[in-house]
């Protein structure tokens, strides 16, 4: 596959929640200053299995195994994490790695040094940054909202063509977002409710930071299909603006442009707070409550990408922390009547069967929520949210 091409925006699929990383970054911190050999890893790579961070299938075919799964906060003993590791050999290889749990153990982390949360090489010392250890020291309910604050911090910056993925593309797909959100509005008024979830694949796909055109382009497509083109109508621009072959389309399927790709960016993008799903999840739109701070990035963000020539020199960019971005002081407080407004619209969303069927699909792993919102939540707070609103339900 050529490093010299336009692709769509993929982050990683290895730790599908971001949040995770706050736990991942935790496991290396007892490692931090340590010389990264294959002992050192697996060492981290037991932490990691005994923790239940990752359960190899070994686990799901080893009854006495896969019942302990149920009890997420509690460790497999050391003996079963042995076990487990043993009979779950990686067929896995990456570049500078050798084959197997070390190359896992490079997969797992890959995406937090792109992130500039840590920075590590066979036979050099493990470097966690500043940013990544406020990641985990937002594991402390005092200090919760750090995790927003750091990767707002991260992909403010972040950046397509950068030594770890040398794609055409040149963008930082945040910035972009918010940059083509602020001209919809310049050409529908400020009223407007954003980029439609159907319009997400343009950002995805896009070639370079020029916002003005992009919105020039959803102008057109809303002219002659208002909010509902077809998928495959958006597939075939998305084609057009990655120069995409017929051959190509294997590898980038209507699917995956359509559908999987834009979950997972509006997922990781609602991790930074910038952005409000709006018509039951058809829209995405500016957090209101987070103005100032959109028009700080706007003004600071919104130029050219760098060039990077190593890892090592993208890496000290990301890292770096901008006080205006990050300060744990910095607390969203919302009005108690607001809160409520927000609750009682959704009270009057949902059936108890449409409820019990969203906690269903909690209990299940292999299911997903079909909700425009929901499935944009992350599981804890999804729970308690549904829990919630059963109850409230139950007792009207």
């Amino acid at each position: 596959m050529s490093q010299n091409e336009y692709k769509p925006l993929l982050f990683t699929t290895t730790v599908r929640n971001p949040q995770r990383y706050k736990i991942l970054l935790d496991v290396l911190l007892a490692f931090d200053g340590q010389i990264l050999t294959n002992n050192i890893i697996d060492k981290i790579i037991f932490e990691f299995v005994a923790r239940k961070l990752y359960v190899p299938l070994y686990v799901s075919r080893t009854p006495n195994l896969k019942e302990q799964l149920v009890f997420d906060d509690i460790r497999f003993s050391d003996k079963d994490t042995s076990e487990i590791i043993a009979n779950s050999p990686q067929n896995h290889k990456e570049a500078g790695f050798d084959k197997g749990w070390a190359s896992r153990f490079d997969t797992f982390y890959k995406f937090a040094m792109e992130l500039g949360f840590v920075y590590y090489a066979m036979n050099k010392p493990i470097e966690i940054s500043e940013t990544g250890l406020k990641l985990i020291k937002s594991n402390e309910p005092e200090f919760s909202q750090l995790e927003q604050q750091v990767f707002l911090n991260a992909f403010v910056k972040y950046q397509r063509n950068n030594p770890f993925r040398r794609v055409k593309n040149t963008n930082k797909p945040l910035v972009l977002l918010l940059q083509t959100i602020n001209e919809l509005k310049k050409i529908y008024g400020n009223d407007c409710a954003g980029i439609s979830r159907l319009e997400i694949p343009l950002i995805l796909c896009w070639k370079d930071d020029n916002a003005v055109e992009l919105a020039k382009r959803i102008k057109q497509i809303r002219d002659k299909y208002n909010f509902t083109p077809s998928n495959e109508y958006i597939y075939e621009i998305c084609k057009k603006v990655l120069e995409l072959s017929e051959k190509d389309e294997k590898r980038f399927k209507l699917t995956n442009i359509i559908y999987e790709l834009p979950d997972e960016f509006i997922r990781k993008m609602r991790l930074k707070g910038f952005i409000s799903l709006r018509g039951n999840g058809r829209f995405i739109d500016f957090n209101s409550l987070e103005i100032e701070k959109i028009q700080y990035v706007l003004k600071n963000y919104a130029i050219p990408s760098k060039i990077f020539q190593t890892t090592r020199d993208y890496y000290d960019y990301m890292k770096k922390v901008d006080i205006n971005l990050i300060s744990i002081e910095a607390k969203t407080i919302i009005a108690e009547n607001e809160k409520e407004r927000l609750f009682n619209k959704w009270t009057t969303s949902f059936e108890l069967s449409e409820l019990k069927d969203e906690l269903k699909i909690l209990c299940n792993l292999k299911s997903s929520s079909k909700n425009n919102v929901l499935r944009f939540i992350s599981e804890p707070v999804r729970l308690e949210f549904l829990t919630a609103l059963s109850i409230d339900f139950l007792h009207n």
